[in-house]
């Protein structure tokens, strides 16, 4: 049998050849020479040969290096491909919705007047079919509290903050650097962001990117609580997992950074802390079968624990509070096995109360009454004893954290309400439900809205099948709106995938949600103005002038105009202007918006006027507005955006609402007054010249320039073409910033608005940026005079 032709086996064949050689040697000395040269010969035939294939792997591994090397930056080229396609696509979403919303500002008609569109009314009781913002990232997507930033983790590591209110990102500098996984982002209240990787710690910074504290890796992530109104982060201090993952203590810090105390303990076999609304601070770990039990950072008493031993090295004891109750459970085993159980302890006493069955349906879990609660079967544990009452003798899954509880039938929808102190059914719900088998992990979840425990969102997690989400009044059992699917947050319905391909990427979805109001009493007002076939016109029109609805809403603030005396801002992304006089504008000084409150009533087929209206405060004062009597001014025709009437996607069309899209405002066509309309446009750089530049923008009286353009021959198409002009002059400057640029992105910060707004006018690069914002103000400024010319002097 030959021998494999491998280096080291041809020395092998080789010394095999000699010994069965050496069993024949002659005697004599020459005979041996000859030996010892044909010894010599084929060592040096083999070192040459174990040379050369030395050499042939050295060659093979250097091509397998290069052709790996190559594929990590074709891949890495590719997905900025796609990250790039991405970003064209959703700024193509944006600007058309931006395009569709401003299609629907009032007209200058209406100057004086708080006018809005009645479909702005008509997206609040269908709900956006598109959502307001579609982010892909490397993170899912984190929300603020407020609902005034987002937060991700971008396709290029860059952690970005997103004001939900201009839709513009900034990034957030971090001391944690990203790894194989995505790093995960919370908010710790609405001034500070934790920023956690598996293997490189978490660091807490505020929103402007200031560094708070750093915290180490662990098995466990900190993250945030609010407790009796305040934010803090809890940090349960846990060894790495291939470390065995055991407990070090807990550590609690608030919004800032400063730490609120906590424990520390040896290497033990398991813990469990948490912090109730008085802060108090409890937390108890397990040692060689030992539990030292904590409360404030002081040791309050000591017990035998849970003696089990898992049989599986990948299994471990782990114990879980149950609520706010005194109570936690133990567990250890396989949660699929009938013969797994959940041991039950009384923790301040020290003593173990029952066991119970366990399997992920079984949990026991506390409502904020102190109930204990199990889905699956639905029943009711009572402590200390732990007899359980069942709610149904079904298997329906049994919901209860609010001020309801929730007897779900997964398979048919149907829900019974049940008041959670008597355990008596108050309605019943009908609900969607699976629509695929292959939904093995459905599960419904009920979310009763802030301030309106009356009104609850039902929602699944659902993922072969995408089950919308359902708003129900639960006084009445009426379904009030059908909204995309998702969890309800922060004033956003969120929806979340997992993108599997070239790179594991989340892509979030939000849709603004304003549930501070039904949509009931809005889509019956609706409807109410439109004509019954069977009245006539008179009867319709004196219908129509009784018609009116109670109407509240948040108005964002976005500039002042002190000559007008009157607040320019919008309501869903639409342009209003509520007029205010300037002794009493100047409460809302540093208020970013303004709720108001009055009756809507009919003004045209398309828009509705906010009549007998009022303002709050900020000091909680309600102030009456002084607004024009007796009826609006005819508006005249315009030329309608595609689809502004039927809830199509909107294009920018030409004429008066095309300039009022581009423009951002409604009053933009109005024929006297300034441009201080503008202003939101034009950022307040505090450079002498941008500043000067953009004060006598905001100051140009619209009548005097509108005359001088006449006096001079010139007409709406003209202004047109010179705004062209000043585009082409701002593209010139972009290019010379850009070829002088550092790597700083300039022109694209310009144009996001994070530009800096001390940014200087000096030197070749800095220079170029401010004459390209000038040159764009220019074109904005132009585009809308001609605007004006063709809605004032009709040409």
């Amino acid at each position: 049998m030959d021998i494999p032709s491998f280096p080291r086996f041809r020395v092998l064949r080789g010394v095999a050849v000699l010994a069965a050689a050496g069993c024949c040697w002659p005697a004599s000395a020459a005979d041996s020479g000859a030996l010892f040269r044909q010894l010599g010969q084929m060592i040096e035939q083999t070192g040459r040969v174990i040379a050369e294939d030395q050499r042939r792997q050295e060659e093979q591994e250097q091509r397998a290096a290069e052709n790996a090397r190559r594929e990590r930056e074709q891949q890495a080229q590719r997905e900025r491909e796609a990250a790039a396609r991405q970003r064209q696509q959703q700024e193509a979403v944006r600007q058309e919705q931006e395009q569709a919303l401003q299609a629907l500002a009032p007209p200058p008609e209406y100057q004086g007047r708080i006018v809005i569109h009645k479909r702005l009314l008509g997206m609040q009781e269908t709900g956006n079919a598109r959502p307001d913002f579609d982010i892909t990232a490397r993170s899912t997507t984190s929300i603020s509290p407020d609902g005034a930033w987002l937060a991700f983790e971008a396709t290029d590591g860059r952690i970005m903050l997103r004001d939900t209110a201009t839709g513009k990102d900034r990034a957030v500098p971090t001391r944690v650097p990203s790894g194989q996984s995505s790093r995960t982002l919370s908010f710790v209240g609405n001034e500070a962001l934790l920023v956690s990787e598996l293997k490189n710690g978490s660091e807490l910074v505020d929103l402007q990117g200031n560094s708070l504290r750093t915290l180490p890796p662990g098995g466990y992530f900190p993250w945030p609580k609010e407790v009796g109104g305040r934010h803090v982060v809890e940090h349960l201090r846990m060894t790495d997992f291939d470390k065995g993952r055991r407990c070090l203590g807990v550590s609690y810090y608030d919004a800032r950074g400063a730490e609120l105390g906590g424990v520390s303990v040896d290497d033990a076999d398991a813990c469990a802390a948490r912090i109730d609304d008085q802060g108090r601070q409890e937390f108890f770990a397990q040692k060689d079968g030992v539990v030292s039990y904590y409360v404030n950072g002081a040791k309050a008493g000591e017990f035998r624990g849970d003696d089990r031993r898992p049989a599986d090295q990948y299994k471990r004891l782990d114990y879980r509070w149950i609520g706010n109750t005194p109570y936690a459970y133990s567990e250890m085993g396989d949660w699929s096995s009938p013969s797994h159980r959940l041991r039950i302890w009384d923790v301040a006493h020290g003593r173990m109360l029952c066991e119970l069955p366990g399997h992920v349906a079984g949990i026991p879990y506390a409502d904020k009454r102190g109930n204990v609660l199990t889905a699956q079967p639905p029943v009711r544990v009572n402590l200390p004893d732990c007899s359980m009452a069942r709610v149904s003798n079904g298997n329906e899954r049994l919901l209860g954290w609010g001020e309801n509880a929730y007897l779900h039938d997964e398979q048919t929808g149907k829900v019974d309400v049940l008041d959670p102190s008597t355990w008596q059914r108050r309605i019943t719900l009908q609900t969607l439900h699976r629509q695929s088998p292959q939904d093995r992990s459905f599960s419904g979840v009920f979310q009763e809205l802030p301030g309106h425990p009356d009104q609850v969102l039902v929602t699944s997690y659902a993922t072969e099948s995408r089950i919308p989400a359902q708003l129900f009044d639960t006084k009445t059992g009426q379904l009030l709106r059908t909204l995309p699917a998702g969890r309800f947050q922060s004033g956003f319905i969120i929806q979340q995938d997992l993108l599997t391909g070239q790179s594991y990427n989340w892509r979030t979805r939000l849709w603004r949600f304003a549930h501070d109001d039904s949509g009931k009493p809005a889509a019956a007002f609706l409807a109410a103005l439109k004509k019954d076939r069977f009245e006539t016109s008179a009867e319709y029109q004196k219908r129509l002038a009784t018609l009116t609805l109670p109407h509240a809403m948040k108005v964002a603030l976005r500039d002042y105009d002190a000559d007008r005396g009157m607040f320019i801002g919008s309501w869903r992304n639409v342009p209003v202007m509520v007029p205010l006089p300037p002794a009493q504008a100047r409460q809302f000084a540093d208020a970013k918006e303004m709720s108001v409150t009055g009756e809507l009533r009919a003004i045209d087929e398309d828009y509705l006027e906010l009549r007998n209206a009022s303002v709050t405060t900020p000091a909680g004062q309600t102030v009456k507005l002084v607004l024009p009597d007796g009826p609006a001014p005819k508006a005249q025709p315009r030329p309608q955006a595609a689809g502004a009437r039927d809830g199509g996607a909107a294009q920018a069309s030409s004429g008066a609402a095309a300039a009022r899209a581009s423009s951002g405002q409604g009053g933009g066509g109005r024929c006297t007054g300034t441009m201080a309309h503008l202003a939101p446009q034009l950022r307040p750089y505090t450079n002498p010249l941008l500043a000067e530049v953009r004060k006598e923008a905001l100051q140009m009286d619209v009548a005097s320039t509108l005359a001088k353009v006449k006096a001079g021959g010139g007409n709406a198409e003209v202004l047109r073409q010179q705004a062209e002009q000043s585009d082409q002059a701002a593209r010139d400057s972009a290019t010379t910033a850009n070829q002088s640029d550092g790597g700083g992105n300039s022109i694209a910060r310009a144009d996001n608005g994070t530009l800096p707004l001390n940014w200087p006018c000096e030197g070749i690069h800095s220079s170029a940026v401010c004459n390209y914002v000038m040159m764009r103000w220019q074109a904005l400024l132009t585009r809308e005079i001609a605007s004006l010319y063709a809605t004032c002097q009709g040409g």
